[in-house]
């Protein structure tokens, strides 16, 4: 059994490898071949273990930072943020476990050709659900490793991210398939299944370098609006101190005059730019305010709103806000909250838990997902978390969104990978939706994204900066992805449920 986690631990340390911020996208596709061969031969209770030991090592790997968050910026001691972490590790573990148990539960059923589509469809169904369960958490997710090679996501504006996983996995069975015959010397070599294998990925990178092609000389044809991204570089433990708030706007007035210098007449800040309520403040509120009737430019900002409840109380909102000359011309509320970060879930069971995120009180979710004018054109805002749910996105470019926004702050993660592996995910919102994505980052990673991925300009992290960068305004229809959203992932979903009722009904012993 100890050689057996071993395999699946190094098969964990690919898998993050493969991830931002190494990045080495070819480890992806031999990744996961030391769990198959760990899971052979197991029965389906150890087979459970040893996957779960592989998706607790490989998720402690890729979002290990959420201590950074816990323990750096939200007051808690190390040791105590390393229970709360641990258990989100083997939660998600979880499903890496289950992946391993229908695997040695699944017998002939996956051996030879069938294996090609039913242990990919089985992976990418897991993470889908991952995505949807317990309000989601589509982190780390196998397609992303992918963005380093542009041509090979490109189908996400077909199948979503989750095509790209299925992608990825199909190739790992085939590599899998082809090292045990000739390994163990069991026989022939596995034609089929490696023809099939390069015949997708063929397929799919063919797909990648047209649509590439064809997406930029679309895109030479759209409107351009000059935009400029602000990154004010805010310290996160002076973010909400009341006396650093002056110099605050005073950065992003100073960067947003150098915008309008530039000829930017959209100007992006990030999330929560502006410490302090809009209209709750007397001195700094008029300055903010104030801004786009000097710079002759549109501001998007991220902000704290507050409104009366009913009850006598208020509730509280992340927002973002378009302001034009003529002041507040519209406001977006983040639907989609942290559950533990912007609020906590049952409040009523789970009283005795605090937000990890320090600020004005618990959040409340907004309506959404739907654009917001900003003169003529209609933004699709994305608040930080927003970004790595697909189907928010894909929404937004469906109800008409031109141009996608997303305001975030990573600056909660120090120098971790989290800033990197987060805009790996809205670089694949760019690509499923084929619009422009422009990412204004507190302390980076910012950055100005067309439809075909690829990354226009940006500024690292922890550092001040502007970008100024003529963007496109989308025009005619949206994608397939964002008109039809989660088809694949729902065939993929079909296909492993079938292939579940056969292996419950005993077919695969009558073959």
């Amino acid at each position: 059994m100890m050689r057996r986690c071993f395999q699946a631990a190094l098969s964990a340390l690919l898998l993050v490898a493969a991830f931002p911020p190494l990045s080495v996208a070819a480890a992806a596709f031999f990744a996961l071949v030391p769990l198959f061969f760990a899971v052979r031969g197991l029965g389906p209770r150890r087979a459970f273990v040893v996957g779960l030991v592989n998706g607790t090592l490989f998720y402690a790997g890729t979002v290990y930072w959420v201590v950074v968050a816990m323990h750096r910026y939200g007051g808690m001691p190390l040791a105590a943020s390393l229970v709360p972490a641990l258990a989100l590790f083997v939660y998600l573990g979880l499903y890496h476990g289950v992946f391993a148990l229908a695997l040695a539960r699944g017998g002939r059923l996956i051996e030879g050709p069938p294996g090609l589509v039913v242990i990919p469809a089985l992976w990418t169904t897991l993470e889908f659900l991952r995505g949807k369960l317990f309000t989601g958490f589509p982190w780390s997710v196998l397609g992303y490793s992918q963005v380093p090679f542009l041509p090979l996501v490109q189908i996400a504006d077909i199948t979503g991210v989750w095509g790209v996983s299925f992608l990825v996995v199909a190739v790992n069975v085939a590599v899998w398939r082809l090292i045990d015959r000739y390994g163990s010397g069991r026989g022939r070599l596995p034609a089929v299944e490696l023809a099939c294998a390069l015949a997708l990925l063929t397929t799919v990178a063919a797909y990648g370098f047209i649509r590439i092609s064809a997406v930029l000389e679309a895109v030479e044809g759209w409107e351009k609006v000059e935009t400029a991204v602000v990154q004010g570089n805010i310290e996160q433990t002076l973010k909400w101190d009341l006396d650093y708030r002056r110099a605050t706007v005073e950065t992003y007035r100073r960067l947003s005059l150098e915008a309008a210098r530039r000829g930017a007449r959209l100007v992006v800040w990030p999330e929560s730019a502006v410490p302090f309520y809009l209209d709750g403040d007397r001195e700094l509120g008029p300055v903010v305010k104030a801004l786009p009737a000097e710079t002759g430019a549109v501001i998007v900002t991220g902000a704290p709103a507050a409104e009366r409840d009913g009850a006598g109380g208020y509730r509280y909102f992340n927002s973002a806000y378009v302001l034009d000359a003529g002041g507040v011309a519209a406001r977006y509320d983040k639907f989609h909250l942290v559950p533990f970060g912007e609020y906590v879930p049952l409040r009523k069971v789970l009283f005795f838990v605090d937000k990890l995120a320090h600020g004005v009180g618990d959040f409340t979710p907004g309506r959404g997902p739907f654009p917001v004018r900003a003169g003529p054109l209609r933004l699709g805002v994305i608040i930080c978390f927003e970004a790595i749910f697909p189907d928010i996105s894909a929404a937004l470019a469906r109800n008409g969104a031109q141009l996608l926004v997303n305001l975030t702050n990573d600056a909660w993660y120090g120098r971790s990978s989290a800033p990197y592996q987060h805009l790996a995910l809205s670089l694949m919102r760019a690509v499923e939706t084929r619009t422009y994505l422009v990412r204004a980052a507190n302390t980076g990673i910012s950055a100005v994204i067309d439809p075909a991925g690829r990354v226009m300009d940006r500024r690292e992290i922890f550092e001040e900066g502007l970008i100024v960068e003529p963007v496109g305004i989308r025009e005619g229809a949206p994608s397939f992805y964002a008109a039809r959203g989660d088809v694949f992932a729902w065939a993929a979903a079909a296909v492993t449920a079938l292939w579940l009722v056969a292996v419950a009904a005993g077919f695969e012993r009558r073959l």
